[in-house]
């Protein structure tokens, strides 16, 4: 073959120079490289070296793969799971981005740890690395790396599969176990407080029903209520009454009662009413003086408490059933054997509930005798109120007035004369008085009443304190001398305790 052939076949000697180059520049120092060599250059830049980098990992790969072989126990275990990741870990990455496989690595031999992997250093560098030569190490050393590259792989691969999903961008994965997960007895103890607020709701409703349905109930609820505010007086009670206070007369009602009271002409009638809690007043001859009959056992009753306060008298104590003591009327202690022996306590109930008059005898010896009992009510600012005959008083000298039995009723409420546990004890004792044909015969179904009735045969009287199911209280007094065993004054109570109540019953 000719020359021009022989020349074909040989490499092309490197240009040296370009047209377009200027004159005055210098040549190139750089070796002449074929044009394959060129092409295969540019093919690495546009790639990012990715095909030079994988089979460096590659040949990394295959030697740490011949060094953990010999690696028994959990090592080899870390070690599949590590390739097993990893192989994951090779998928193409969408968005547009590139995968880890694609990642340059360096090109010293070392384990791919997650935190290299998700570096942004390893993520954008392109230019490949001048490859370094690895040092020669001792089996041993050889044989323990091993060990710690499987190790180190292990982890944190299973980390980032856990937290951060898989390497290639997807949904994030969380582990079953990292879910808490509400306890069954959480559930169970809910629904028991649900039942419980439940019942409470329920019987607080039923409660209030039964409260509102039997206001007659309310008695025993507002007496301890009274009693709160008699516990904030001094220990030791006054020795004497305050005085009525009267700011307004009720005008409309003092106007019907004096229709009923005219309408009776042949009986003398005293009335003194006052409302607790506004202190309105009504008085019809009230300051005029009428026998008491039994209504006189009421400040005795207050004179007894008010030594059970001071420690004169027990309530446990023996008083014996003596012949000076006998009184004919109403009781039954006037049949039982001389020489019977009670406790203080049942007397003085006896001489309230029955009217007994032979325990009002008893209690009136207990007490030091009629003329210390009427030194004891000077003192409480009782002028006209006047113990001057055992009992039964059938002459009628034993006095008192509408006014001045209110206002002992009035300190009775207030809790003045008594100790909190007495003044209790003393409005029991009333409600269990036995003799309601009077004031409680005007009074609602629903309405209680603690008081004391007298009666004469010349005389009818009924002092008590009112308690209204609306929640007024009011005292009233009424004392109407007639001609003897004369039945309109019975009426004539009964008629105004029915107009009194009507009329707070409106409000």
């Amino acid at each position: 073959m000719n020359n021009s052939q022989e020349d074909s076949n040989q490499p092309k000697s490197p240009v040296t120079s370009q047209p377009s180059r200027s004159p005055k520049s210098p040549k190139s120092s750089r070796p002449s490289r074929p044009a394959g060599a060129r092409e295969t250059e540019r093919m690495l830049d546009r790639r990012g070296g990715s095909s030079l980098n994988n089979q460096v990992n590659n040949q990394a790969s295959n030697r740490s793969k011949k060094r953990s072989n010999g690696v028994k126990g959990r090592s080899g275990l870390f070690f599949w799971l590590g390739r097993s990741r990893k192989k994951k870990s090779s998928q193409p990455v969408g968005n547009g981005k590139k995968s880890l496989s694609e990642t340059p690595a360096n090109n010293q031999v070392r384990p791919p740890v997650n935190k290299q992997i998700n570096s942004p250093q390893n993520l954008t560098s392109n230019s490949p690395k001048p490859q370094t030569k690895p040092q020669a190490k001792s089996p041993a050393q050889s044989q323990s790396k091993g060990v710690m590259s499987a190790a180190s792989q292990d982890q944190p691969v299973k980390t980032a599969g856990r937290m951060h999903g898989s390497l290639n961008g997807g949904s994030p994965r969380v582990s079953s176990s990292s879910v808490p997960r509400k306890p069954q007895k959480e559930s169970t103890v809910l629904y028991c407080l649900r039942f419980l607020i439940l019942g409470v709701g329920l019987g607080s409703i039923v409660g209030t029903v039964l409260y509102v349905s039997d206001p007659a109930t309310r008695l025993g609820a507002e007496l301890p209520k009274a009693a709160n505010a008699a516990s904030s007086s001094p220990t030791a009670p006054p020795n004497s009454m305050s005085d009525l206070k009267l700011p307004e007369e009720i005008s409309l009602l003092k106007g019907k009662l004096t229709e009923l009271t005219a309408a009776r002409p042949e009986l003398q009638v005293g009335v003194f009413l006052q409302e607790v809690d506004s202190r309105g007043f009504v008085s019809l001859l009230g300051d005029n003086s009428f026998a008491a009959a039994s209504t006189i056992k009421l400040p005795i009753l207050m004179a007894f408490f008010q030594d059970v306060d001071a420690g004169k008298i027990k309530l446990q104590e023996t008083l014996t059933l003596e012949e000076k003591a006998i009184g004919g009327g109403a009781g039954e202690l006037q049949d039982q054997p001389i020489g019977t022996k009670y406790t203080a306590l049942d007397v003085a109930t006896r001489m309230m509930v029955g009217s007994d008059n032979t325990a009002t005898n008893m209690v009136i010896d207990r007490l030091g005798g009629i003329a210390a009992l009427n030194q004891r009510f000077q003192s409480w600012g009782l002028k006209e109120t006047k113990l001057q005959a055992p009992l039964p008083d059938l002459g009628g000298t034993n006095i008192t007035t509408p006014k001045e039995l209110t206002r002992v009723l009035a300190s009775l409420e207030q809790g003045e004369l008594l100790s909190r546990k007495s003044r209790d004890l003393v409005l029991s004792i009333m409600q269990r008085t036995e003799n309601d044909s009077l004031l409680p015969q005007g009074l609602g179904k629903n309405a209680a009443i603690a008081h004391k009735t007298g009666t004469l045969g010349e005389l009818v009287a009924d002092a008590g304190l009112v308690y209204m199911p609306n929640g007024k209280r009011y005292i009233l007094v009424v004392i109407v001398k007639q001609p003897r065993n004369d039945q309109r004054g019975a009426e004539l109570v009964r008629q105004i305790s029915r107009t009194v109540y009507d009329y707070f019953r409106q409000f």
